[in-house]
């Protein structure tokens, strides 16, 4: 155990020099430390962490890995400083005593970081950039522990959210299965209404959906690919 050399009396003999010990450990591997069953996506992280001390941990997420050279040991991460552009969330406090000592820890992400996340490959740099998943850079602190792991961070790339459930509404905002159409007269437009709400304004670009219909619609109907609304005026075919 690395004791702090400044307690008075020391608390520790010293034997050799003092080292940093990792006594918590996330996995090596990035790929491994996500999550393989829940998603890590614009709404939240979630990591597979392991603990070799009970206690409580903490995990936080940045934008960046060059946060590393800001973070003042644990309690920058377990209460970190939020009014940084960088900082994207931090977990709930995890107790870490029960065995086997590995976790899933939910970091959920604050609303409206997601959009600024830089599309990156896990190990390096991208390009093209459409080609590259987002990534957000998780740190690691535990009560018992006087360092924080790893120290440069784990890139954890972000996914497509799944889209929810919806349905079509008309102009009232009643769910609808199916309308009758006169030809030559417009009618109120059909609309999507998501079961949640925040999937359709997150400002995500990742998270766009395309609607697409088949058979094809009446001669004058169109749909907009990008809302799902249905407009237009049916025609004589």
């Amino acid at each position: 155990f690395l004791a702090n050399p400044d307690d008075d009396p020391r608390m520790f003999n010293v034997i050799g020099d003092p080292f940093d010990s990792r006594d918590v450990v996330p996995s090596s591997a990035s790929e491994l430390i996500k999550s393989r069953v829940l998603p890590s996506d614009s709404v939240a992280l979630h990591l597979n962490v392991t603990s070799n001390l009970p206690g409580v941990l903490v995990c936080s997420a940045w934008m960046r890995s060059s946060v590393s050279s800001e973070l003042d040991g644990p309690q920058s991460v377990i209460e970190p400083n939020t009014t940084n552009r960088e900082y994207v969330g931090t977990s709930g406090p995890v107790d870490a005593s029960a065995s086997p000592r590995t976790f899933v820890v939910k970091i959920s992400i604050l609303p409206g970081r997601a959009q600024f996340m830089e599309p990156q490959r896990a190990n390096g740099e991208c390009f093209p950039r459409n080609q590259c998943n987002p990534v957000a850079f998780v740190w690691c602190a535990h009560s018992a522990s006087l360092i924080v792991v790893p120290p440069a961070g784990v890139p954890i790339q972000i996914e497509a959210r799944q889209p929810p459930a919806f349905d079509f509404v008309n102009h009232q905002g009643e769910a609808i299965t199916e309308v009758q159409l006169t030809v030559a007269l417009s009618f109120p437009p059909i609309q999507v209404r998501w079961s949640d709400e925040s999937f359709n304004t997150s400002g995500v670009v990742w998270d766009k959906v395309l609607f697409a219909v088949h058979p094809a619609l009446p001669l004058g109907i169109e749909l907009d690919t990008a809302t799902g609304m249905i407009t237009g005026v049916p025609k004589e075919p």
